[in-house]
């Protein structure tokens, strides 16, 4: 799978610490053919996130890995997989680093550099058409029941994932109290 070639660097240096890294193909995600990476439109944080879930617990139930050891981590995508894991499912992982992660999903739509994209491949609807629903499956949504410790990472000049989906879900976080968060 060659899409890990630029991050093998990180991903290599944790695995020589004797850490056990997951890459999940999770329903969405490409490498499987166009209608599997179909499952995850209009789904945001879904079946996608039973896929990372479950296959954490598979883990855990083979004696690979310790539940309260588990952390989340990626960026773009995988920095909301990040936040999401910090928040809304919280209870699943000790500890998060996101980078160039997105917290809104309502105000993404106006920062973001890829917004027509943002409809035609993920998520086939607009903000101001299904509202509660963007706002539900936003990190920010669920920041008050945090209790995931998350490292925030981001470049003040990203255009795609503009920096202020950071500044947000990091306010949120401070405002609530429930986490450490950097």
């Amino acid at each position: 799978n060659g899409w890990l070639d630029r991050y093998a660097s990180p991903v290599k240096h944790a695995a020589q610490q004797g850490y056990a890294l997951f890459f999940p193909n999770y329903r969405g995600s490409t490498g499987r053919g166009v209608e599997f990476s179909k499952l995850g439109q209009n789904d945001y944080a879904g079946k996608e996130f039973d896929d990372l879930v479950d296959g954490k617990d598979h883990l855990v139930e083979m004696g690979l890995v310790d539940s309260t050891k588990v952390g989340i981590t990626g960026g773009s995508y995988g920095g909301f997989a990040s936040a999401w894991g910090a928040t809304a499912l919280t209870e699943h992982f000790a500890a998060s680093v996101m980078f160039v992660g997105i917290s809104d999903n309502i105000s993404k739509f106006g920062t973001t550099d890829i917004a027509k994209e943002m409809h035609a491949v993920h998520a086939r609807s607009y903000p101001w058409e299904k509202w509660q629903w963007y706002l539900e499956r936003s990190p920010i949504y669920h920041a008050e029941k945090a209790r995931t410790p998350i490292l925030i990472l981001h470049g003040k000049e990203d255009t795609r994932v503009h920096p202020s989906q950071s500044m947000e879900l990091y306010r949120y976080l401070k405002t609530h109290g429930n986490v450490p968060v950097r």
